[in-house]
């Protein structure tokens, strides 16, 4: 019987697993280690109404900072929040 769980660690990885889901299935984005959200090129086009192109430009220009994970580009939500107005006009 020592391979038996509580209740309460069922519920709690009943629970990651559906949080997992939703962030693959695009309903939530998904946070770093550190608590912050990180979003994709998707989330960037999403957000602020932009192209494949202008995120590709943004970045050689600095206004994107993305990190990578793996060979993909990330971005700190927080970073790119303070951009929508000059986005959307």
């Amino acid at each position: 019987m020592e391979n038996q769980i509580t209740r309460q660690e069922f519920e709690a990885q009943t629970k990651m697993l559906k949080r997992i889901l939703d962030i693959l299935e695009g309903r939530e984005s998904c946070a770093d280690l550190s608590g912050k959200v990180v979003w994709d090129n998707s989330d960037l086009k999403r957000y602020l109404h932009i192209s494949d192109s202008t995120i590709v430009r943004g970045r050689k220009n600095g206004t994107f900072k993305p990190f990578l994970v793996g060979k993909r580009p990330r971005y700190y939500r927080d970073d790119i929040l303070p951009l929508r107005d000059r986005f959307l006009k």
